[in-house]
């Protein structure tokens, strides 16, 4: 039994296919700016976090230079990390529009409790 060998017979790999059919091009080039945008505000986030609360450290809690400084890039080295970590869940057990939301969530709450022990220190 000899089989033919026909160009239409030959296997192709799933995305190749549904990207045949679809006809449309996802990714590349076309996310960059999307995506080094998303870099550059998580960034200055980061830092701006980072710098305004070795202030308030120094200022407000009267904590020395050095273990403040510590402090902050402790807290800075964290924050870096929370992407990878998100993203690790996003693709392993999630997926990202609920990741996205629980994320958005926790930062909504977050800036109410810093809002409100602000003023409850006034």
């Amino acid at each position: 039994m000899e089989m033919e060998s026909s160009p239409g017979s030959q296997l192709k790999p799933v995305d190749q296919e549904a990207q045949e059919r679809q006809g449309s091009k996802k990714g590349g080039w076309i996310t960059l700016p999307f995506i080094a945008g998303s870099m550059l505000g998580l960034g200055l986030a980061i830092n701006g976090t980072s710098s305004n609360l070795l202030v308030y450290l120094l200022k407000e809690y009267n904590v020395e230079s050095i273990d403040a400084a510590q402090i902050a890039n402790i807290v800075r080295g964290c924050l870096n990390l929370v992407p990878v970590a998100g993203a690790v869940v996003s693709d392993s057990y999630f997926g990202s529009f609920p990741v996205i939301l629980a994320g958005t969530a926790i930062n909504v709450l977050l800036i109410g409790d810093v809002r409100v022990l602000k003023w409850d220190n006034d």
